[in-house]
């Protein structure tokens, strides 16, 4: 639904800042890693799990991926619902996952985060259920959990790592 991206483009900015060159793609129109010097991969989960595409895309380019630093972030709606350490720890369980199934890559930072749904993309039942949960006033566009802080602070901190500075 966008949200995933938009988190992304907010963790470019902050690279764009540090006088990084920054490339915002979905995992699927990605042919060639080569020329690049780190890579931050995200998806949004669905069903505890890294949408299908993203995994792929890291077992694709795992060669490549194992000799660049990378970091992992996810967008999740359980974040945001369940800000409590068990939701969190679930969550981070998702990227251990990843890292199982594709141990040659090892990411040096993991970001978690909580997503947005727009409300149109939902049965009219979970609809109205979401909107009793997490319906912020005057907002019936969706619901959106996102944390532009903690993502800013997230990039500035991954950021060193990532470039080896």
């Amino acid at each position: 639904t966008g949200s995933t991206g938009s988190v992304a483009d907010a963790m470019a900015q902050v690279f764009c800042k540090a006088r990084a060159a920054v490339d915002v793609k979905l995992v699927t129109n990605v042919a060639d890693l080569s020329g690049y010097q780190a890579v931050v991969v995200g998806s949004p989960v669905q069903n505890d799990a890294w949408r299908p595409e993203a995994v792929s895309f890291v077992k694709t380019n795992r060669e490549a991926l194992s000799k660049l630093p990378v970091a992992y972030f996810l967008t999740c709606m359980t974040l945001g619902l369940d800000p409590q350490p068990g939701g969190r720890a679930r969550m981070a369980g998702v990227l251990k996952h990843v890292q199982e199934q594709i141990p040659e890559v090892t990411p040096v930072d993991r970001g978690l985060f909580a997503g947005t749904i727009p409300l149109g993309h939902l049965s009219s039942v979970i609809r109205g259920a979401y909107q009793v949960l997490g319906q912020r006033e005057g907002d019936f566009s969706g619901i959106d959990f996102r944390d532009w802080d903690a993502i800013q602070a997230w990039a500035e901190t991954a950021y060193p790592t990532l470039m080896n500075v």
